[in-house]
């Protein structure tokens, strides 16, 4: 028994990676070895060329791929018996064990699952993500609400003037869930919160630009 357990929900991914043409399959390839560091399964099935984006084998194919990545960075054998369990893993699967009625098609699917974990952009994407999500809460969205409230004299029968409200929603993910903060805040605040920000940004622009005089790449995750 393997020691990688596969979960049964990427089997369909299996065998499409089984069944696929092997002249779509070598694009694949070709394709996925070029995409940018950094990049999210999401937006590697975004960038697909025409002749490929319509395929849904292939979009579950890079989503099983960058699964397996992930989970080989944190493998401590060597490479080969890495591609082993996977595939005796996913071999104990029913479903899939059912299309590998021949030694050429487990023989092909080992070396396709090899090609998959071959490739150096993916596995670095998928590091680089997992680097990032080390912290305990994760940035995911945020909403800005404005709104105008009126202050009424004492007696209650007159407008006496208006105030600007602002509410910042932020979402983050953290402890498995999504959660939600909400935070009222003036003028000077946003001025403040904006001038917080470009500074980070120019941090990372300077850092970028040093960088680049020493031939290393700086990879901006979800840019």
């Amino acid at each position: 028994m393997a020691s990688i357990r596969i979960p049964q929900s990427t089997i369909p991914s299996f065998i499409d990676l089984l069944k696929i043409d092997e002249t779509i399959f070598n694009l694949v390839i070709d394709f996925l070895n070029d995409i940018p560091l950094g990049k999210t399964p999401k937006e590697i099935n975004n960038s697909l060329p025409e002749n490929l984006k319509n395929d849904k084998r292939i979009k579950s194919i890079i989503e099983l791929a960058f699964s397996l990545n992930m989970v080989k960075v944190d493998y401590d054998e060597t490479e080969n018996k890495f591609y082993d369990e996977v595939c005796i893993s996913a071999m104990e699967n029913e479903k899939l064990s059912a299309e590998l009625t021949t030694e050429e098609e487990k023989n092909k699917l080992k070396k396709r699952v090899a090609s998959l974990l071959e490739i150096r952009n993916l596995y670095l994407s998928a590091k680089t993500i997992m680097l990032g999500a080390e912290f305990g809460n994760l940035f995911h969205d945020v909403k800005s609400i404005t709104d105008i409230r009126p202050v009424f004299n004492k007696e209650g029968n007159n407008v006496a003037t208006l105030i600007v409200n602002h509410q910042l929603k932020i979402i983050y993910h953290g402890d498995s869930e999504h959660h939600e903060l909400f935070l009222n805040l003036d003028k000077k605040d946003l001025k403040k919160l904006s001038r917080v920000i470009k500074r980070a940004l120019d941090k990372e622009e300077a850092i970028s630009e040093r960088l680049k005089a020493t031939g290393f790449e700086l990879t901006f995750i979800n840019k």
